[in-house]
């Protein structure tokens, strides 16, 4: 099967940049399957129960993997191209994305599921309703390739099409077992709105197409403008209504694929932390506080609100976030890393937390995100991208093995 990108070879190192500009930021403002079980991240990580996957494998030689400790990898399927007519599966592809999931099976490794819900078919944006994102300035949403995303959030027609599709793509892989699935839906198929900054406007805040206004509490609300009270309420349900998306992406994966996935919920960027939302409610959502310059807040990534949520769905399910190998700020829940929060969070919820790199894709990157599975207790680490590890410029897969060695 031909591979299929997860974002273009020229934003590679997109999410690794902007973890550097965020720490400038924080600075500003003050300072069977390998997967295990939920038990397993109890205490610190066992090297022999955590798993260490590789994501962009779909063109990967999988005979370089023997002897790496590599003991899974990513199945990345286009939706535009599994059902590029609604209602239709194309049948070639179809057989390429089960031949490729049982190769994957027969080198012995594990088959980390990638639906792709971020390469929606075109028609999609035909649904009905709004179909696209749009800000208090009126800019709507398109985004490049994998970051070119419906409004799920908002628009239950375009649910209505994922769920379908879930369902045809479980129907396709149905010969074997899938052993974790990427849960987000969104930009790069992780869980959070379009980003704060597009173009000239700053602060976006991305409920505001009709049908977004719709179900406002308080519809006609702009930010910088109201009472507290109408901020404290137009933010609180802002960031429920991606919480909501994410409990539903849940769900609907669990009936589609049944019990056995892990269900790996991808948590990017930095996220909501203590007192970020009180401060936006008090500046009136003007876009100078710290979760706002982050882009935390305008991008709902209210981890304190959606993880005891998400402890709640049956199964297995992880935190999982995409800044493994981000830094710390700090010591304290404002300013420590996203993993080390992320894990702040979920362990007394008993949920379990892996993760993948940033993307510089330095060896440097892969000693900390390696470390990281041992310190924090996580229950494993997706390195991303196999492109880079075989062209010797970055971490290699060598340098993969020497670190997953016994």
């Amino acid at each position: 099967m031909p591979p299929r990108p997860r974002r273009r070879p020229s934003d590679r190192t997109t999410r690794a940049r902007l973890a550097s500009v965020l720490a400038l930021c924080l600075v500003a403002v003050g300072s069977t399957s390998t997967l295990p079980p939920a038990s397993a991240h109890e205490g610190a990580a066992d090297p022999a129960h955590a798993y260490y996957g590789i994501l962009g494998a779909n063109a990967l030689d999988l005979t370089t993997l023997t002897g790496t400790g590599v003991t899974a990898v990513s199945l990345e399927v286009g939706w535009d191209r599994l059902e590029p007519q609604r209602g239709r599966v194309d049948p070639v592809y179809a057989a390429q994305v089960a031949d490729r999931a049982e190769q994957i099976r027969a080198a012995g490794l594990d088959v980390i599921l990638d639906a792709g819900l971020q390469y929606p078919p075109s028609w999609v944006f035909d649904v009905g309703g709004d179909t696209r994102f749009v800000n208090q300035y009126g800019d709507v949403w398109q985004g490049q390739v994998g970051a070119r995303v419906p409004d799920a959030v908002f628009n239950p027609r375009v649910r209505r099409a994922q769920n379908r599709y879930l369902h045809r793509l479980s129907a396709v892989l149905d010969d074997g077992p899938i052993a974790a699935i990427r849960v987000g839906g969104l930009w790069y198929n992780e869980l959070h709105y379009p980003p704060a900054t597009v173009g000239d406007h700053r602060n976006s805040l991305w409920a505001f197409s009709p049908t977004a206004q719709a179900q406002s509490p308080v519809p006609g609300y702009r930010p910088g403008q109201g009472t507290t009270e109408e901020t404290a309420a137009f933010l609180t349900w802002y960031l429920e209504e991606i919480n909501d998306y994410g409990m539903w992406q849940l769900r609907h994966y669990r009936r589609a694929f049944g019990w056995r996935p892990t269900l790996q919920l991808l948590l990017p960027g930095w996220g909501v932390r203590p007192g970020d939302v009180d401060k936006a409610v008090a500046g009136g959502l003007r876009g100078a506080t710290r979760g706002e310059l982050t882009g935390a807040l305008n991008e709902g990534l209210d981890w304190a609100g959606l993880l005891p949520r998400a402890a709640t769905v049956r199964g297995h399910n992880e935190a999982y976030t995409t800044w493994v190998d981000a830094a710390d700020q700090g010591t304290d829940p404002v300013y420590e890393s996203p993993v080390r929060h992320l894990v702040r969070l979920a362990e007394p919820l008993g949920l379990p937390v892996a993760g993948e790199n940033t993307g510089t894709n330095s060896p440097e990157e892969m000693q900390r995100s390696v470390d990281r599975v041992h310190e924090l207790g996580l229950t494993g680490l997706v390195w991303m991208n196999a492109a880079q590890l075989q062209d010797g410029r970055w971490a290699t897969l060598d340098d993969y093995r020497r670190l997953l060695a016994p």
